[in-house]
């Protein structure tokens, strides 16, 4: 998921959410994510923002299901990644 929030800094409880939409990680973002988590087993959640010019800066990496999966993404969607872990 992409949330846009309506100023460049996201301090919370100062900030407020305009939007949300589901977005494809590229795949060089994809690559520095699987080289961190590299010998880790199970879900986790990174949290990252874009940064103009496109690159990625990462503010933390969960070891659980995030609230974005857990609420946002469209439930087939997450169906699909909880019957592929499973099979």
């Amino acid at each position: 998921m992409m949330y846009e929030y309506g100023s460049d800094a996201y301090v919370y409880p100062n900030v407020r959410k305009l939007g949300k939409h589901l977005w494809e990680v590229p795949r060089e973002h994809m690559a520095v994510m699987a080289a961190l988590v590299r010998e880790y087993t199970g879900v986790c959640n990174f949290n990252f923002k874009v940064r103009p010019g496109g690159r990625m800066c990462i503010f933390e990496v969960n070891p659980r299901i995030g609230g974005d999966l857990a609420c946002d993404v469209p439930r087939d969607r997450a169906r699909a990644l909880f019957e592929e872990l499973d099979g």
